[in-house]
């Protein structure tokens, strides 16, 4: 059955099979009861002498049968109200929808139809009322509060993932990972990072129909995470959810140099990027405009890029530090397939160090446009062997260096697919990175945005 047209109502019944079966056999064998209920709505009050005027077209004894009958099923509740009138005392016999009669009235009603508060206040409830619950039986079903934990989290992340999914194609694919960045201070400062997703995210609050594919795991960060790129836009739709913990926590030292010490732990046998290709992945990529390699598994990326189309298209190479220390080997058939790469100062001299000849024997392995970043003063730019330094002179109160590079590489990737020329869109790039360095924090993008207007400017 397809279940995208239904809803999850609550229907709050007797734990006794009998009584439930009695339960449903009471309420739905009169049309008239149906109708009582939907005159109520949440806490409103309505007496006797209002129903039956309302009611007209019934009899009053049968009126008040079915309001008797709602009452003892506990649907709705009975009380006495008093009034004066002149000199008068009136009694009045009123009634309320109980806990449980306000969620046969929620199933009776039009959903769509709903005010925004209305409905807000509806799912509120049901996912308290669910929770409590099933709480309650946790303990015969799962062994531990932990396990009956992570359940919940995956259905979350499940729904979210799934529900991520824009309706039509995205135009630019970024891999990478996740990440919960901790600045080390007096008092340690928290920020969502992860490369990739700091890509995404930017990317995604360009204007671009992003896609970011990584690997979720069943943690309490990873759906903090998931569910912030959602919410900027991104379609995470794509990304695998691995049970158990395994969200990397990044711990960030002298984050003001041009070189911060970052530090990410993680278990190495089983890190957080996306570790097997399937038909929707490659079926997506062949489609795109753009595709960004971050963080991820040199091995996959290969698959990957032999399997795509890459006509129409281009594709931007950015390893991290371990794949070129560790899995240079593996790395280096990616740039077969003429990626634009992407390098820092840093990196460029870690493949020095590996007796590599930059750019001479990238070249020679396949990419003919590289950027090698300086941080805040610019960028190296070699197309095929001849370099072009683009050179930022100007003076900024240098905070954060951290995410400078992810910011770059989102603006690279968007004046590309706006059509500028590559030099002109590094230089670009070079310009807002370098004012990036003086915000704290990872993801620059909205601070600049709602400073200096950015998009007007990087267009």
């Amino acid at each position: 059955m397809n279940t995208s047209g239904l809803w999850p109502f609550v229907l709050l019944m007797p734990s006794d099979v009998g009584k439930r079966v009695g339960f449903l056999q009471t309420l739905f064998s009169s049309p008239v009861a149906i109708e009582v209920l939907l005159l109520f709505d949440k806490d409103e009050e309505l007496c006797q002498k209002e129903l039956i005027n309302i009611l007209k077209h019934h009899s009053n004894k049968t009126v008040i049968a079915i309001l008797k009958k709602l009452v003892n099923l506990g649907l709705l509740r009975e009380y006495q109200r008093v009034e004066r009138r002149e000199k008068k005392v009136v009694k009045l016999k009123c009634y309320r929808l109980t806990e449980v009669g306000y969620w046969y009235n929620v199933f009776l009603k039009n959903i769509e139809i709903l005010d925004k508060s209305s409905l807000r206040n509806i799912v509120d409830n049901i996912i308290l009322l669910l929770l409590e619950r099933l709480i309650i039986v946790r303990e015969r079903v799962y062994r531990n509060y932990w396990e009956f934990t992570e359940k919940v989290i995956l259905s979350l992340l499940n729904s979210i993932v799934k529900e991520s999914r824009r309706r039509v194609e995205p135009e630019v694919i970024v891999f990478g990972s996740i990440a919960l960045d901790v600045y080390l201070d007096k008092k340690p400062i928290v920020f969502s990072g992860g490369s990739g997703a700091n890509i995404a995210f930017n990317l995604s609050k360009l204007g671009l129909r992003t896609s970011f594919i990584t690997k979720f795991f069943t943690d309490v960060l990873s759906l903090r995470l998931g569910v912030e790129l959602v919410d900027s836009g991104v379609d995470i739709s794509l990304s695998r959810i691995e049970s158990g913990t395994g969200t990397p926590l990044c711990v960030i030292d002298r984050w003001a140099t041009d070189e911060p010490l970052i530090r990410c732990l993680y278990r190495e046998e089983n890190p957080p990027v996306l570790d097997k290709l399937n038909n929707d992945i490659i079926s997506t990529c062949s489609k795109a405009k753009a595709i960004y390699l971050g963080e991820g598994i040199c091995k996959v990326y290969t698959e990957l890029l032999e399997n795509i189309d890459l006509k129409n298209k281009f594709v931007v190479y950015r390893p991290s530090e371990t794949s070129l220390i560790n899995y240079f080997d593996e790395c280096k058939n990616i740039l077969q397939y003429n990626p634009i790469l992407v390098l820092n100062s840093r990196k460029a001299r870690l493949l020095v160090e590996k007796g590599v000849r930059v750019p001479e024997d990238l070249i020679e392995l396949g990419v003919e446009k590289i950027v090698i970043t300086k941080g805040s003063k610019g960028a190296t730019i070699y197309i095929g062997r001849n370099s072009i330094d683009i050179d930022i002179r100007r003076e900024v109160n240098v905070i954060d260096t951290v995410g400078a590079g992810d910011l770059f590489t989102a603006i690279l990737i968007y004046n590309l697919l706006k059509g500028l020329e590559f030099v002109d869109a590094v230089k670009k790039a070079c310009s807002i990175a370098s004012k990036s360095v003086a915000i704290l924090g990872p993801r620059k993008f909205s601070s600049l945005s709602s400073n200096h207007h950015i998009i007007s400017f990087i267009s």
